[in-house]
């Protein structure tokens, strides 16, 4: 059996992907398990060589562009694997019991539409809502219940996977905001209901998916990193 590296050989292995720009600590603990297993293997088979000398080798195996080459397709997959857990918990809105939630607000939303002859207040009210939403969530409720924050201030390739998905949904408002410019007097009068219903069941949805994308997956995230992490979760 090979002998298992040493707790100082491993620290200077996290250091080594720190020093070729791997600063994501659940990244350098998936490296330097893949690299603590080739060296020890090399050790046992070529006995005369140093332990810098497996490490240069293996690294050599990367390629030219060393670990850069991981971290990218390592981030893919991550948000990947986001992508997919969060429009999981979208599509749950759509079976029982939680289509009578969609179908619910939807109705109020429509309702809304029909008891007022500027439809576009509804609209606007909704765009607002949603920014002065945001801005209290980036301001209180995600760094106060939902960041992760790890001992030692480390960096994540997972919060980092989040932080670019978050980055979409936010200018989601700015995009709706042309919803408001649908309704003006062009617009024919047989046309109106339906169009009221369309985005009535669009603002609903636009709702699931910013809770989705803002609260469920960060809250998800952090639930697995504590399990995966728990040595750098803060008491």
């Amino acid at each position: 059996m090979s002998k298992p590296l040493s707790e100082t050989q491993i620290e200077h292995l996290h250091e080594f992907c720190d020093k070729h720009y791997v600063p994501y600590y659940d990244l350098q603990v998936e490296l330097v398990d893949h690299l603590a297993s080739a060296i020890e293997r090399r050790l046992e088979n070529e006995p005369h060589i140093t332990f810098e000398q497996a490490l240069n080798d293996t690294y050599k195996e990367f390629g030219i562009s060393g670990f850069s080459g991981v971290c990218m397709a390592r981030e893919k997959e991550l948000i990947r694997k986001y992508r997919r857990m969060l429009w999981s918990y979208v599509v749950q809105f759509f079976k029982l019991p939680k289509i009578i939630l969609t179908i619910a607000l939807s109705a109020l939303l429509f309702l809304l539409f029909r008891s007022t002859e500027k439809d576009y207040i509804v609209i606007v009210f909704y765009l607002l809502s949603i920014v002065a939403f945001m801005i209290l969530y980036f301001v209180h409720i995600y760094p106060m219940h939902l960041k992760i924050k790890p001992k030692e201030n480390k960096k994540l390739l997972i919060v980092k996977a989040l932080n670019k998905m978050q980055a979409e949904i936010t200018s989601a408002p700015i995009a709706l905001f042309n919803l408001a410019f649908l309704f003006n007097e062009n617009v024919p009068k047989t046309f109106i209901l339906w169009i009221e219903l369309a985005i009535a069941i669009f603002i609903s949805i636009s709702v699931i998916v910013i809770v989705a994308f803002l609260v469920y997956l960060p809250k998800k995230i952090k639930q697995h990193f504590e399990e995966q992490f728990s040595q750098l979760v803060k008491a």
